[in-house]
């Protein structure tokens, strides 16, 4: 990991703080390269630089199923039990939506898809009358964090899904976004912009604006699966 106070590295492991003194360089703040010390306990305009790139973070990570976000749940199920939460999957506790692959292994070891439907397509054809006791082929997921299958397992399954984490806060000096080292100045620029607009620099804010939309065609082009389609809980 990082040093805490080790300057910015263009395609390094760059942690909170870096980001935060980076955005002061761009920005033209005083004491650029050491501001802030720490992200902890500022006030005033550092107070504003700690958040303006915590906040842009959280934006970034929220607007795509990013490949850098995804993840995997493992798990067995449970003989007679159709609803899966976080109680039983403590993963799935940090899971935003699930992606459409996922696979379970039968009685003879044999690795058979799972395949995933929409609650409302889910609900047209399993809803209505009582699931069967066997291994499960569809999945959903539905309003409050579950995981919802087609049918109630006979047997003890090893089950594998992919999904996507929700999106992780910085909030210590050494926190490093997951994001691909090359593609950290993306969150810097859209900081920048944040910080722009409230002083009211609009020529800064169209540079940031322009270096932000490149770095992030870029990203779209090399962290976004384009044919995902991903199971998500209904609000």
């Amino acid at each position: 990991m990082a040093g805490a106070n080790r300057p910015y590295v263009y395609g390094g492991d760059v942690n909170y703080l870096q980001l935060c003194q980076r955005l002061n360089q761009e920005a033209g703040l005083q004491g650029a390269e050491t501001r802030p010390a720490s992200v902890l306990s500022q006030t005033g305009m550092m107070a504003r630089v700690v958040k303006w790139i915590a906040e842009a973070w959280v934006d970034i990570q929220s607007q795509r199923d990013w490949d850098f976000m995804r993840t995997t749940l493992t798990f067995n199920t449970i003989v007679g039990q159709r609803d899966y939460t976080s109680v039983d999957i403590p993963a799935y506790a940090t899971v935003r939506r699930l992606d459409n692959f996922a696979q379970v292994t039968d009685a003879t070891s044999t690795i058979q898809p799972i395949y995933p439907l929409s609650y409302i397509e889910f609900r047209k054809r399993f809803e209505r009358q009582t699931a069967a006791s066997a291994r499960p082929q569809y999945f959903t997921a539905v309003n409050g964090g579950i995981i919802r299958f087609d049918s109630t397992p006979d047997a003890i399954y090893p089950v594998r899904m992919d999904a996507f984490m929700t999106p992780t806060v910085l909030a210590n000096t050494t926190d490093t976004p997951v994001i691909p080292d090359a593609d950290h100045m993306i969150i810097v620029w859209a900081a920048l912009m944040k910080y722009a607009f409230q002083d009211s620099q609009t020529e800064l804010y169209q540079y940031a604006q322009l270096n932000y939309e490149r770095m992030l065609s870029a990203l779209l082009g090399t962290q976004v699966e384009t044919a995902s389609r991903g199971v998500e809980p209904l609000a």
